[in-house]
């Protein structure tokens, strides 16, 4: 498989590519998030090292822009051949903070976004709950303030967000119940099914919700890894390292 950043590299400790030649290309990039505007030229994106991938003539960047002094939201571009196609900064404009860490495709059909979120404010159309109604974690959960991953699957022709394509990804606070962070890594592609790795801020939790069992011991943040269906509507497969006797995570198989 192909990638065209090295972004995942911080993830080399947990990363397992699939362990069969499922598909002939993945573009897929996870990092920091820079802040730029919607009206900035993709040579200004390049200067300022905007999270992107790129495939054909196409480069598609994800950041945060700057919606007021103490607001972020997440935006998302496309270029073909150095002239923008779309410009999205829709996904979340409440007044909880959110921004755009990755992104990941197979230069045809199926494109996804990953970003962040440390709160829920405002209406669920004005979020990412538009999205993620019918995902495997529909909401940000209890609480407000750790930062959680938010995982999209995007229109590629315009950068909308899918409605019913979306699921929250975040840990729990085993003290008392409430939302804890979980840190986008990377992403990949295991046939149709999408992988999501992050760090988990003390609970993980497994595909049916509940918090897993930590078996061995050590402080967050714990590598996670979660392979969900096309749609993100299931979890087929949640683990962490050093939770419920993972002590690594082993290729993935036709077997999930």
């Amino acid at each position: 498989m192909q990638y065209v950043s090295t972004a995942l590299a911080a993830t080399a400790a947990f990363f397992v590519a699939p362990a069969l030649p499922i598909h002939a290309a993945t573009f897929s990039s996870v990092g920091g998030s820079v802040t730029f505007s919607p009206s900035d030229s993709e040579a200004e994106l390049i200067r300022r090292g905007v999270t992107s991938i790129q495939f054909g003539d196409t480069s598609i960047y994800i950041g945060t822009v700057q919606a007021s002094a103490n607001n972020q939201n997440p935006i998302v571009t496309s270029f073909t051949n150095g002239l923008r196609d779309w410009v999205r900064t829709d996904y979340e404009t409440t007044g909880a903070d959110g921004t755009g860490r990755g992104l990941l495709s197979d230069g045809a059909g199926r494109l996804y976004a990953v970003f962040t979120a440390d709160g829920t404010q405002g209406a669920p159309s004005q979020d990412y709950r538009r999205f993620t109604s019918s995902g495997w974690l529909p909401t940000y959960g209890p609480g407000g303030g750790p930062t959680v991953s938010v995982l999209m699957r995007l229109d590629p022709t315009t950068g909308a967000g899918i409605p019913g394509a979306g699921t929250f990804i975040r840990s729990t606070r085993a003290s008392d119940g409430q939302t804890n962070s979980m840190q986008p890594k990377g992403l990949d592609f295991f046939g149709d099914q999408v992988v999501f790795f992050g760090n988990s801020f003390f609970s993980p939790l497994g595909t049916d919700r509940q918090l897993l069992t930590q078996t061995t011991p050590g402080g967050s943040p714990f590598p996670y890894r979660a392979l969900f269906n096309a749609n993100l509507t299931e979890a087929l497969r949640a683990e962490a390292i050093g939770w419920n006797g993972v002590t690594a995570f082993e290729p993935l198989n036709g077997d999930v």
